[in-house]
């Protein structure tokens, strides 16, 4: 469809390496995210060395396909087949590739950003409210085993920090890592 050269296109999920994906080739899949996500030279390095692991800039764990631009217009696929979205080879438009015999979607439109997310989770649903727990302290992502573990969380104790919980990730990467984990 019609999208003018300079028209922001914001969304697709969590995508940390760009925010206006005007310009790029959006694939509509969640994987891995990688080390690196296209930052060189370290992602090619991880890539040919790691097996693969380096990532690429669109590469996340929650892909949507679904888009809005500040102009207030949106387009939410509720194809579960994988698509992507290509918003590189042509400058004036968007091109959508759906590995399916149907394409089922809604396009919206609305007075801007705020309200087109309204209604798109409106459809897809939204986040229940945190608990209140959640907001008496730190949540500590640690990893490194138990004496590490330990000693982060008694130091941090002893230095009065409130900690609501410790996220303990030791299992990431036991397989494809090299070295400790």
């Amino acid at each position: 469809h019609a999208s003018a050269e300079d028209e922001q296109v914001l969304g697709f999920g969590s995508q940390y390496s760009e925010f206006n994906l005007k310009g790029k080739y959006v694939p509509i899949l969640s994987t891995e995210q990688g080390i690196g996500r296209g930052l060189q030279p370290i992602t090619a390095a991880l890539n040919v060395g790691g097996g693969g692991s380096g990532g690429s800039w669109h590469t996340t764990y929650t892909a949507i396909p679904a888009y809005l631009t500040p102009e207030g217009r949106a387009l939410m696929l509720e194809n579960t087949e994988y698509c992507a979205f290509d918003l590189e080879s042509d400058a004036d438009r968007i091109e959508i590739e759906v590995w399916s015999m149907a394409l089922e979607g809604q396009v919206m439109a609305a007075a801007g950003p705020l309200e087109l997310l309204i209604e798109i989770t409106e459809v897809t649903g939204r986040m229940a409210p945190l608990p209140a727990w959640v907001q008496s302290g730190a949540i500590v992502g640690l990893e490194g085993g138990r004496d590490m573990v330990s000693n982060i969380t008694d130091t941090l104790l002893a230095a009065d920090v409130p900690i609501a919980a410790l996220w303990l990730q030791d299992w990431s990467g036991i397989n494809v890592s090299e070295g400790p984990q």
